[in-house]
């Protein structure tokens, strides 16, 4: 087994709040599956958080570029979450507001996320990264 190392470009980043669990994320309607009252809450204050004081692409993305992303997920304790509970609603912030929903999270080829433990300063500090295709072809 070989090690992979990836080349890529930093395009974004921003410090948001922690999201809501996946498990928490979603509630039934009489027409199925829609998304929860604190995921809505959670994506419009992430967004405004990114616009406002996060760093975005200073040049126009191409729709065809691959991406990634990583993240460090600061919780009051280490016991709070389940990480892979949380992490689908960054990229989906990302394609949102970053990309302005001109890239799709298909486009996604590489992320890596830590947890960490912050009392005093809960959230996710997020870094989104240009990855081109051809770096991560061994």
């Amino acid at each position: 087994m070989s090690t992979l190392t990836v080349i890529k470009t930093q395009i974004a980043s921003a410090w948001l709040p922690l999201p809501p669990s996946s498990n928490n994320a979603y509630v039934n309607t009489q027409l199925g599956r829609a998304k929860s009252e604190a995921l809505e809450a959670w994506e419009e204050e992430a967004g405004w958080i990114w616009k406002t004081s996060g760093e975005m692409p200073r040049a126009t993305l191409d729709a065809r570029m691959t991406w990634g992303w990583d993240g460090r997920f600061y919780f009051p304790t280490l016991a709070q979450r389940d990480l892979d509970n949380c992490y689908k609603h960054i990229g989906d912030v990302i394609v949102r507001v970053v990309f302005k929903g001109k890239l799709d999270d298909r486009r996604l080829i590489w992320d890596e996320h830590w947890k960490m433990v912050s009392r005093a300063k809960p959230g996710v500090y997020v870094r989104v990264y240009e990855v081109p295709y051809a770096a991560m072809v061994e």
